[in-house]
């Protein structure tokens, strides 16, 4: 969805789909827009504390390292922004996470990490 917004708003802005000028000024502002927010959304939130989107928060989900028990480093989940940033053109790379036995992507390899749910002690 995100790159289809950022080729649309490509367009607009090269006047493909309007002559106006204000609609194709927003249609660079937006994909200026999106250029700026996809790495920040992928990079910056995982960065974080809390090792999670927005969107993974929301389902209690975290990025968690892969089975090899070292510790995610800030280069892993900057490599597994990019790699997720560019998998977008290429929709049919998020198959192979069908295909994993812990349903990992390709940015989850490249990064050494997999997407996980936490498991929470019972209190009593």
């Amino acid at each position: 969805m995100m790159i289809t917004l950022l080729l649309l708003g490509g367009l607009i802005g090269l006047g493909k789909l309007q002559s106006n000028f204000f609609i194709s000024a927003l249609g660079i502002l937006s994909g200026l827009a999106c250029l700026v927010a996809f790495p920040l959304y992928y990079i910056l939130f995982p960065l974080s504390r809390l090792h999670a989107t927005p969107g993974q928060m929301l389902f209690g989900l975290y990025i968690a390292p892969d089975s090899s028990k070292k510790p995610v480093t800030k280069k892993d989940f900057i490599f597994r922004g990019i790699i997720k940033i560019l998998s977008q053109f290429f929709v049919y790379i998020f198959l192979v996470a069908l295909f994993t036995k812990h349903k990992r992507a390709l940015h989850d390899f490249v990064g050494h990490t997999r997407v996980v749910q936490p498991i929470y002690q019972q209190v009593s």
